[in-house]
């Protein structure tokens, strides 16, 4: 019995996540953010691709020759 428990918590939990972070549109999860409380996330830091973020330069790939 505590077997389906576990995995019903483990599956409602994989799909919140694959809610949030890829069905819901980042409008909606910075609201629902704002209304927990949390800081909501910088929209420029979306692809962390840039140093803006303090991601360091991702996308540029130096290609050796």
């Amino acid at each position: 019995m505590w077997q389906q428990i576990l995995v019903l918590v483990l599956v409602v939990v994989a799909g919140a996540w694959v809610a949030w972070t890829l069905i819901l549109p980042r409008s909606v999860t910075a609201r629902l953010r704002r209304l927990v409380g949390l800081q909501a996330a910088d929209p420029a830091c979306a692809c962390s691709g840039c140093s803006k973020c303090g991601t360091g330069n991702r996308s540029h790939v130096k290609v050796r020759t």
